[in-house]
């Protein structure tokens, strides 16, 4: 170690030795786990991003709320754009202010929070 001009230690690395196994299997993991939300977002999402087949609001925001924990973690920026690109579509498609003419869009969103007063709400009989 050395002591830098403004007093603080500097540390450098000068051996450079192979990455343990387990980092190789948690990149491994990563880039398989990108492949998979690559697949979903374009193969199970309309184009403008919500997914088919979920019912309740929180059903709809589960399938993708991690891509973009996995995109700062070293995934791909498209990673990024799906999670936007579907977050915004799910809110928007949920939204109770505005007129929805798809009768499999029960608006559950006020103001950004999940309305549990929507009949029909599987939530709506399990609240605390």
């Amino acid at each position: 170690m050395g002591v830098s001009l403004n007093g603080l230690q500097t540390i450098r690395a000068t051996d450079v030795v192979a990455p343990p196994g387990w980092a190789l299997k948690q990149l491994e993991l990563m880039k398989v786990s990108e492949t998979a939300a690559m697949v979903v977002a374009e193969k199970f999402a309309e184009k403008g991003g919500v997914l088919y087949y979920k019912d309740d609001l929180d059903d709809l925001y589960e399938p993708f709320f991690n891509w973009s924990l996995l995109y700062a973690l070293g995934g791909g920026e498209k990673l990024f754009d799906y999670a936007l690109r579907d977050y915004n579509a799910v809110t928007r498609s949920r939204d109770d202010r505005i007129e929805h003419t798809r009768p499999n869009f029960k608006p559950q969103v006020h103001n950004e929070y999940y309305n549990l007063n929507q009949p029909n709400s599987w939530e709506q009989g399990n609240r605390l």
